[in-house]
């Protein structure tokens, strides 16, 4: 598979908009950014790869309720800003393939709109 075959699994995953879906995302792009470790460049997740994660998490919701759910929904905005500074900490040490731009940054507000989370 390269990396489109990846990038549409993730997708799938992340428009279950559960917490399952958004951790087999987060499955997928792992094993992408462990072949790229291993020599496979070609599946090096790229910017839009973890905006895809991101803005998953920021619309993962409760499935029982299609609400926030509220003990979740922290640790769902957390899990963003997370995929964030994970992003944030590879382009500074030069994986240029994954640069924060402003969609990465309005998802992870978005996600702590969503957790209702005061401060």
């Amino acid at each position: 598979p390269d990396s489109v075959c990846y990038a549409s699994v993730m997708r799938a995953y992340t428009k279950l908009r559960t917490l399952d879906g958004m951790q087999k995302a987060e499955t997928v792009m792992q094993r992408m950014e462990d072949a790229a470790r291993s020599g496979n460049e070609k599946l090096r997740p790229g910017t839009n790869s973890f905006n895809t994660i991101i803005f998953g998490w920021a619309n993962c919701r409760n499935p029982k309720t299609s609400e926030a759910n509220t003990v979740t929904s922290f640790s769902t905005a957390q899990r963003a800003e997370d995929i964030l500074n994970h992003m944030i900490q590879l382009y500074e040490g030069g994986y240029g393939a994954a640069v924060p731009d402003s969609r990465s940054f309005s998802g992870v507000i978005q996600a702590w709109v969503h957790s209702k989370e005061p401060g």
